[in-house]
């Protein structure tokens, strides 16, 4: 029984090594030709989209509760909500990415936040 567990298992090993060397040329082309896309995409869209998805994602999160009442088909609905939200929320920062970059370089969210902060119970 071992011996046969044994033969199964190097003969998968090499039915794995074989098909790794038919497809690991085509494999690392494709992994180098994703990487060159990527270092091409300019900082700010990839922050903006980042973010929106980010946000979107959140965003769906907070209807799985409400989805639970379908039952068998919850996992199809969480799966709905979160690519409706996630694409929303990735599309509608690439389309305002102008906007969250000049919020961003005006400093006007660090303002903001030391604003809040500077208030005090003792005035001097």
């Amino acid at each position: 029984m071992i011996v046969g567990q044994l033969i199964l298992a190097v003969a998968g090993a090499c039915l794995f090594l074989f098909m790794y060397s038919l497809v690991a040329e085509t494999l690392a082309t494709q992994i180098g030709r994703l990487i060159t896309r990527l270092t091409e995409i300019p900082m700010n869209k990839m922050a903006a989209g980042t973010l929106g998805l980010t946000a979107g994602l959140l965003l769906s999160l907070l209807l799985y509760p409400v989805l639970s009442w379908l039952g068998s088909l919850e996992v199809f609905a969480q799966l709905a909500a979160s690519t409706l939200f996630g694409y929303i929320g990735l599309y509608v920062a690439l389309e305002k990415k102008d906007e969250l970059s000049s919020l961003w370089k005006s400093g006007q969210w660090e303002a903001h936040r030391r604003k809040k902060r500077s208030w005090s119970i003792i005035k001097y």
